[in-house]
Order: structure tokens, then sequence, then C-alpha cells
């Protein structure tokens, strides 16, 4: 079995209580596969926040004070990918 077909959970902290999640999996029916893409809508907030991701095999990976607008990746230990924007705007 792949490991993309396990679920991911991608948390985000920020300022102003700014607390974001999402459980990412690899699809939940017949031929089909959800997007490997965590993205994260701040609203009017530009200030950093920090992602956590909780891999398929338990481990975490952090990265803090990450700037809004742009995408980062994510790296599990055992090569699993996970893109994440963080976007401010609406």
């Amino acid at each position: 079995m792949k490991r993309y077909l396990f679920l991911f959970t991608v948390l985000i902290v920020g300022g102003a209580l700014i607390v974001q999640i999402r459980e990412i999996s690899g699809g939940s029916g017949f031929a089909s596969q959800d997007s490997l893409l965590a993205e994260f809508g701040l609203g009017e907030g530009d200030e950093p926040v920090d992602v956590t991701v909780r891999w398929p095999s338990g481990a975490q990976s952090s990265l803090a004070k990450v700037a809004v607008d742009q995408m980062v990746t994510l790296i599990e230990p055992w090569l699993v990918y996970l893109p994440v924007v963080v976007r401010s705007g609406s």
C-alpha cells in the first residue's frame, strides 16, 4: 500500500488566535484522489504562522514563522512531499 493513501494532518497557528487544521487523505471514492496541497486563507492576517504536519507514520514536522503568501514544502523522513500554501487576503 502506498503511503499517500493515509491521512495527513496540517495545523497552522498564528497571531490573533489564528488556528486552522486541514486533513488530507488519498481520496474517498473509486478512482478518486484528493489534492495533496494544504491551502490556508488568513483573511486580513499578514503575520507569520507556525506550520505543523503530522505524517501517516506518526512523525511530526514543524516550521516556525512561515511568511504568508508563499508555498513551502515539508518532507516526511520517509520522503513523502506535502506542499502547504498560506495566503493573506480573501
